[in-house]
């Protein structure tokens, strides 16, 4: 599922994807994992913040290069759900290629009944957007 992209600076950059669903959305809606995918260049994420409908925070340290084309798997640990947003800290890698575009999507973690779509992702599994900025 894309839950969202955003373009990323040549400096360190913060950005905030905003899931904007309501509760009634996700009673039926899980994540077991995210996938941070890389597009025209390199990314270096530093931080990923995670919060939650109710307000709480979860914080992933993650001080890691994510090559063009290539992904990052963030485990949630359990089945996740009620996501607010997600908000990211990190830098694309100066170069001729330009600024990197950060695509995120979520791995449902339990079946979501009718309406998946294929789409890309890691895995090649079903995909259904949940929202893009």
């Amino acid at each position: 599922m894309l839950l969202g992209e955003k373009t990323v600076g040549f400096r360190v950059d913060r950005d905030v994807i905003n899931i904007g669903h309501n509760e009634d959305w996700y009673r039926s809606r899980t994540f077991r994992k995210l996938h941070f995918v890389a597009e025209r260049n390199d990314i270096f994420m530093m931080r990923i913040r995670l919060v939650y409908m109710n307000g709480y925070g979860e914080d992933f340290r993650v001080d890691q290069l994510t090559r063009q084309g290539g992904a990052l798997p963030v485990d949630l640990r359990g089945e996740r759900s009620f996501l607010r947003s997600i908000e990211m800290t990190y830098r694309s890698r100066p170069d001729f290629r330009g600024e990197a575009v950060i695509r995120v999507f979520g791995e449902p973690g339990r079946p979501m009944g009718p309406g998946p779509v294929p789409g890309p992702g890691p895995g090649g599994g079903a995909w259904t957007e949940l929202g893009c900025q």
